[in-house]
């Protein structure tokens, strides 16, 4: 097999490389929205 060959079965275009990449982004997604959260409402007053 040349490289354009293997690129094309094995490269971007790969639907597995697809479905597993959405997993990935999807937890990346959740975890920055939860850290999001986290802050929010988190607030430190003190007195001089």
């Amino acid at each position: 097999m040349d490289d354009i060959e293997v690129f094309m079965l094995k490269g971007y275009g790969n639907s597995l490389n697809y479905r597993m990449g959405v997993h990935l982004l999807k937890d990346v997604f959740e975890s920055m929205k939860n850290a999001i959260k986290a802050k929010q409402g988190i607030y430190i007053y003190t007195q001089t």
